[in-house]
């Protein structure tokens, strides 16, 4: 976000300003991905460590985390205020 250009730069430039626009979203949007998947890591990671303890303990918590990463993922309530509006399609 840095390297965003001033206004001034850019006024009168819409084809720059949309290219920008979606440059910096797709960008947004892959940070985010990633530092979600990194998030899961240490979740499953943290369950991991009850295998130490007892593997029955281990499949409890694995599945425990699965079951509540699965709710956040598909059933929260920012994904019902989304389907509510018509997203852009995604970049190639």
């Amino acid at each position: 976000m840095g390297n965003a250009p001033f206004l001034n730069e850019v006024v009168g430039k819409q084809a720059e300003q949309e290219d920008y626009g979606k440059t910096a979203g797709y960008i947004m949007t892959l940070a985010a991905s990633h530092f979600n998947f990194g998030l899961r890591a240490y979740y499953f990671a943290l369950a991991t460590l009850s295998w130490f303890i007892d593997p029955r303990l281990w499949m409890g918590t694995i599945i425990l985390v699965t079951a509540i990463l699965y709710s956040r993922e598909f059933h929260s309530k920012v994904l019902s205020v989304l389907e509510g509006y018509d997203l852009p399609p995604k970049l190639s």
